[in-house]
């Protein structure tokens, strides 16, 4: 079965990916940095194909967030996944996304995992990525 991760961070769910069900543990462990980095200002769920929806909200290890750092030429190193926080003009806030840069000294960032070199505008900060939650977690909330 299908499920579809969503957000809401303002008025609206907004889809974040879609994914086959065996992979929800997953899915999760990746999440909890973002959701981490987040707080409160977001809420999580996994939509199902007929139509449950699963809250995330008491599933998601949200570990502190250590800080966010100016971007040097020296940091964050090159072909490093960090979160970064990005601002466009016309965006209404700021938002977060997990990217890398591939050259010391550029300020050119890419979404991580992007197969197609998705370059990332506006970056302004930087953050490391925090450790997943472990799967046993997980495994405990959703029994």
């Amino acid at each position: 079965m299908m499920v579809t991760l969503q957000i809401k961070t303002s008025e609206a769910w907004r889809d974040v990916l879609s994914f086959d069900e065996e992979r929800a543990a997953e899915i999760i462990s990746g999440l909890s940095a973002l959701a981490g980095i987040l707080g409160e200002s977001a809420s999580w769920c996994f939509l199902y194909e007929d139509g449950r929806r699963r809250w995330l909200d008491q599933i998601l290890t949200l570990a502190e967030f250590p800080g966010w750092q100016d971007v040097t030429p020296d940091l964050p190193g090159p072909l490093q996944d960090v979160m970064v926080s990005v601002y466009n003009p016309g965006d209404d806030e700021p938002l977060t996304f997990m990217a890398y840069r591939k050259v010391a000294g550029s300020d050119e960032f890419y979404i991580s995992g992007s197969t197609n070199d998705e370059r990332v505008k506006g970056v302004y900060a930087w953050g490391p990525l925090m450790m997943p939650a472990a799967r046993n977690d997980f495994e405990q909330a959703a029994a």
